[in-house]
Parts: structure tokens; sequence; C-alpha cells
């Protein structure tokens, strides 16, 4: 068994079945075609998204009918490119081999250049990191987030490192209602503030927040110290297409994220649903500030 991967080969060298990278690049992050870099992050997402999905489809372990080799063609990549491309196929297959600019397919019966990459990043500063890993740092105001999805394949997990600079955060106080989420601090002293109250944190510690309840987390280096901590979001849909609805109390701001919702609304609009419970049957429309004006909806008698 292995993963064949041709490398902006000739026209004439297209293997039957093969998985089309090289097209589906273009598609998804056309700016940056064999590229792998922080600014196409949620377009690479999407196409690790199909890319797995075409290896399910091809290869495995316990798969009977799967082709040997499983052919993918890929546009000329960068070195973070190949690095990201092999990753995602080294969970489908130990044996990943590359080809460069082949013109003939009789080429391929010679061993290609061993690519595999164990399922293995280090979330340690100074640790081991390869241009795939380099490519997905994001630095700001002198704290820097290590991204490690969507190299950890395309899974319900989404997880990043972030390197808080003392006295800073990297997210506002917030709530989620289709993320589970889990922070392990690495390294460093901080605080959690978590509701309308506040804990210090320190290396070792591990801070939930289940999907369900409500309240509100940030997290905080200390004045004098920075902060290094996992941050683990696990969702039901691993395409990340849930409706979230997302509370940011400091803000006094409630935002709607997910397929068709892109919203804000203002905190204190909310309202308990009690009143329309109660006149459920009638025909009224609500009006911004709360209040309600009586309206003629079908199969409804106008609230009085």
């Amino acid at each position: 068994m292995a993963i064949k991967i041709l490398v902006d080969p000739a026209k004439t060298v297209r293997p039957s079945g093969a998985i089309r990278c090289d097209v589906a690049w273009k598609l998804f992050d056309p700016e940056n075609i064999g590229d792998f870099r922080m600014e196409s992050l949620k377009d690479m997402t999407r196409f690790t998204q199909w890319l797995w999905s075409e290896l399910s489809r091809r290869s495995g372990y316990m798969r009977k009918n799967r082709s040997d080799p499983v052919w993918i063609i890929a546009p000329v990549l960068t070195d973070s490119g190949m690095g990201y491309l092999s990753r995602i196929c080294s969970y489908w297959d130990t044996d990943i081999q590359v080809y460069r600019g082949i013109t003939d397919m009789g080429e391929t019966e010679n061993q290609g250049e061993k690519m595999w990459i164990p399922p293995v990043q280090n979330i340690l500063a100074g640790g081991r990191h390869d241009a795939s890993q380099e490519s997905i740092k994001e630095e700001d105001n002198g704290s820097v987030c290590n991204y490690l999805s969507p190299l950890t394949g395309f899974s319900h997990a989404f997880m990043r490192v972030y390197e808080i600079k003392p006295g800073n955060t990297y997210s506002r106080h917030h709530s989620h209602t289709a993320r589970e989420e889990h922070y392990i601090v690495i390294s460093g002293r901080g605080m959690a503030r978590i509701a309308d109250r506040a804990v210090p944190i320190s290396s070792g510690d591990v801070i939930s927040k289940p999907t369900g309840p409500d309240l509100p987390t940030q997290i905080l280096a200390a004045d004098d110290s920075p902060l290094r901590v996992l941050d683990i979001e696990v969702w039901s849909d691993p395409s990340r297409n849930d409706k979230d609805v997302v509370m940011y109390p400091d803000h006094r701001e409630i935002c709607l994220f997910g397929s068709g919702w892109h919203n804000t609304l203002p905190l204190d609009s909310l309202m308990d649903a009690g009143d329309t419970m109660q006149h459920y049957e009638t025909g009224y429309v609500r009006e911004a500030n709360g209040s309600w004006s009586t309206a003629v909806i079908p199969g409804t008698k106008p609230r009085q």
C-alpha cells in the first residue's frame, strides 16, 4: 500500500482515479496555490475536509477494495505546502512517496522520495517545528499563537497554542453554545476569569468549559510572567459549521456564527421568553426595544 504524490507532472501523466489536489487548490485557495500559510487557514481547513473525504474513499488499512497505490496530482508546492499535504496523507498510510516533475508514468515504478510525517507536534517554546507548522504562526501585540489544526487532520478538535505576553490576553471574556473548550496551562502564571470570579492559574492547570453551561471565560497572563496555553476546541460537527451563539459580556454583545449566521446583537436586547410563550397564538410583531405592536398574521387573532 502506498500514496504517491505527483508534483507538477507533465500533462500526459494522469493516472486513472487520481485525487486532483492541483484543481482543488485553485478552488479552495486560488491566491496561494501550492502554498500553506496563515492567511489561508480557513480555506485550507475546508481543503483538508475535502481531501480527508477523498482519501477515506480510496485508502484505509481495513479497506479491502482500495487501489494500490492511491494517486494524488499536486501543483508546484512550497516547503510548507509539501509539509501540509504530506502530513494529511500520512494519517491514511505510512508509505507516502513524492515524485516531482515527472514526464512519464514509468518513472513512478521507482521508489519516490519518502515523505511520511508522524502525527506528532511539539507545543513547547523552541520545540521541533517544520515549515508547515511555522507557516501558521500568528503574532499580535507581542503574543504568539501557534495553530496545530488543520495539521491535526479533519477532526472534531481544533487546537492552537497561545504564548501570551505579561499582562495580556488572547481572547475576549466569552462563552459558546456549540463548542466545548479546554485550556491547558503549559507554563507561566496568570488568571482565569470565570463569569464574575477570578481564579489564579499556573503550569499544569486545566480549565474546562463544556458545551451547555454558558459561563464566560477568559485567560490572562500575570503582569510579571508570560503564559503558554494549549487551547482545545471540540465541535459536534468537524466541519465547524455548527450554529454557535457566542456571548461577550464585557462588550455587551451576542454574536451568531455558523451556516447562514453572521450577526451581532446587543446583550441588553435579550428578554425572557415568557411573554412570547404566553402569547404564542396571537398576532403581533416585536419591536427593537422589546415592546410589541398588534399585527394581522395568518391563523392568529390580533394580540390585544
